[in-house]
């Protein structure tokens, strides 16, 4: 008899697919394990990397509750309605965090590339988003407020596409999950008589 448990659970952005006995794992079940490997090395990896730019001199004159709130920003709501634009040196730190915090987001994009199409281009998207509010503000379209507003509805949206993709990914993992674990029942099926009968034989 072949016996298969499965569970499955989206929890913080990663990715849990059953997996049955290490040798009796389908093939979906091997993506799944690779696809979390690759993806839990390159997450630790940029968020080393984010640590270090986050934490530059440069940096706390981008973020810092000056021109961007974070989860635990006290005024958050005053950098949501802020009228007040980019002074020019404000311009300049903003274009080195940009280019700081590019090398980061190649890093999350390898793992991405390598294990999800669909997510890979959930990413882009976001990204692209949050590249247009940047060039907004340096442009002087975008005030602080403008910026901080786009930029909590791209998050917002970010998690919804990345929802979707994983429902893409999944249904593909289970397809590919059932129709292997049909196709052994199926052998087995097949092979059961023969194995009843060698077993009498002997």
């Amino acid at each position: 008899m072949l016996d298969r448990v499965k569970r499955q659970a989206v929890e913080n952005e990663e990715l849990h697919v059953l997996t049955g006995c290490a040798g009796n794992q389908t093939q979906a079940q091997r993506e799944f394990a690779n696809t979390k490997k690759i993806m839990d090395e390159a997450i630790a990896a940029s968020n080393t990397c984010g640590l270090e730019v986050s934490t530059s001199d440069n940096s706390k004159l981008v973020f810092k509750d000056i021109l961007f709130a974070t989860p635990t920003s006290t005024n958050r709501m005053e950098l949501m309605a802020s009228s007040l634009k980019l002074t020019e040196s404000q311009k300049v730190a903003l274009k080195i965090y940009i280019a700081d915090a590019d090398r980061c987001r190649q890093i999350y994009m390898s793992g991405l590339n390598r294990v999800s199409m669909n997510m890979s281009a959930a990413q882009r998207t976001y990204y692209a988003k949050i590249d247009a509010i940047y060039l907004a503000m340096l442009k002087g379209e975008f005030t602080i407020g403008d910026a901080n507003v786009a930029r909590n509805k791209a998050m917002n949206e970010r998690v919804t596409d990345f929802d979707n993709a994983w429902a893409a990914d999944k249904q593909r993992l289970e397809t590919m999950d059932n129709n292997e674990y049909a196709q052994r029942q199926q052998a087995a099926a097949i092979m059961m008589p023969y194995l009843m009968q060698q077993q009498a034989i002997q």
